[in-house]
């Protein structure tokens, strides 16, 4: 090996453990940001409203994906990518610690609910701008048959670092403990702003590539326009699409598994932090095996077993009263988030890399930012859980979302992947 090819695996090596250094700590604010436990749990002590509950979770995963379309029309055109990161790097920060300080100072429950809301989508917005720019770069930096186990590497890593922040919060949130509300929340929204900061100051320290194949900008409509065409000429494309929507569907019901624990099953709150726990520590052990098995089978493979078990965790909610008898009503749902934990590593290892693989190099940032656009109208569009719940009950919305499920399922089983270069 020469003394260039030296230096070059050197600086990958570099880039791949600071990426991997960015998810590892982030796998931190996940869990003391965890929308589906945390946020919900802190606004349920602000309100009682199903439907204002039901808006946690699609309001904090939206605002990511929404202005991705409109970044990839100006994006496109630029060579590197990691100056808009930096940008929101910043925001994004300033968001958290305001975060932090409306839960400790602010007293009025109005007035917290609605900066809560308001910083929480101001926070992933920013997160959104630069959303695009993260996957850009990974692109850019690891090699098509790593990428697999660079996300397997990140989620597994961090999810150690996520064990022992649900353990923490499981003692913020119990009865015992010395510190109560709202300033537990505080605590692990400041804790929170501290390891994004450090995540997102990895990340941006990273020697990106110059983009070769660069389109010239273009306007919103533009870009939409471009999409219609790969609609109509990639097949891959339109089955990729079918498949992330029908997995937002099926993922509508995962906020209410902690609402309907305590008001049907009579769970007691503090129990949020072992399925935290028990939820990190499932994703850590599946992690490493579905990277491994995306590598060697491919990422369809891995999704065709995540979509399977998303059809097997709604069968269980929905078999809630039985099995709460069989098997208490703590150890049911300590079994479903386990499942949810399997599930969402299976997802989250394999959907972002198929989706570089398939995404030609000179229309990566329209395929990402029309597909994460189009994501984030449909979780916002998930809001509506809170409505069927409020109107239906729970079994309505567990069905809804097992049947979203089977449809993902279906749809993965159809996609054509296409193989790795080399």
């Amino acid at each position: 090996m020469s003394v260039i090819q030296s230096i070059t695996a050197a600086a990958r090596r570099r880039d791949f453990n600071l990426g991997v250094l960015n998810g590892v700590l982030f796998g931190g604010v996940d869990t003391l940001f965890d929308p589906s436990l945390v946020l919900v749990t802190f606004a349920s002590f602000l309100t009682d409203s199903p439907i204002l509950l039901g808006l946690v979770y699609p309001m904090s995963q939206a605002g990511w994906f929404l202005p991705q379309l409109w970044v990839s029309g100006w994006f496109q055109s630029k060579p590197t990518a990691l100056p808009i990161y930096r940008v929101m790097a910043v925001i994004r920060t300033i968001c958290l610690v305001l975060l932090a300080l409306t839960a400790y100072a602010v007293k009025d429950k109005g007035w917290q609910l609605l900066l809560f809301f308001t910083l929480l989508m101001a926070n992933q917005l920013a997160a959104g701008f630069s959303g695009l720019s993260f996957m850009d770069v990974v692109a850019k930096v690891v090699p098509p048959g790593q990428r697999g186990l660079f996300f397997a590497w990140r989620l597994s890593l961090g999810s150690l670092l996520g064990v022992g922040a649900g353990v923490w919060v499981r003692s913020l949130l119990s009865e015992t403990s010395p510190i109560r509300f709202p300033n537990n929340f505080a605590l692990m929204f400041a804790v929170a702003s501290v390891l994004a900061a450090a995540g997102m100051a990895a990340f941006a320290a990273l020697r990106e590539p110059i983009n070769q194949a660069l389109v010239p900008r273009a306007s919103l409509i533009g870009q939409l326009r471009r999409a219609r065409t790969a609609l109509q000429t990639d097949t891959n494309f339109r089955g990729f699409l079918g498949l992330r929507l029908a997995l937002i569907g099926g993922s509508m019901a995962t906020p209410f598994f902690t609402v309907f624990a305590a008001q049907r099953l009579q769970v007691a709150a503090g129990a949020v932090g072992i399925f935290l726990s028990a939820n990190i520590a499932a994703s850590l052990v599946a992690y490493i095996v579905w990277g491994q098995l995306s590598a060697r089978r491919g990422n369809r493979y891995v999704l065709r077993i995540g979509a399977g078990l998303g059809v097997l965790v709604l069968a269980f909610a929905l078999m809630a009263w039985p099995l709460s008898r069989l098997l208490g009503a703590q150890t049911l749902i300590v079994l479903i988030f386990i499942l949810v934990g399997v599930r969402d590593a299976a997802v989250g290892v394999s959907l972002g890399p198929l989706l570089l693989d398939m995404a030609p190099p000179a229309a990566r940032s329209l395929y990402i930012g029309f597909t994460n656009t189009l994501v984030g109208i449909t979780v916002l569009l998930t809001g509506i859980g809170g409505f069927i719940v409020d109107g239906a009950g729970f079994p309505a919305l567990f069905v809804i979302s097992l049947l979203a499920y089977a449809a993902a399922t279906w749809a993965i089983w159809r996609f054509r992947e296409q193989p790795l270069p080399g």
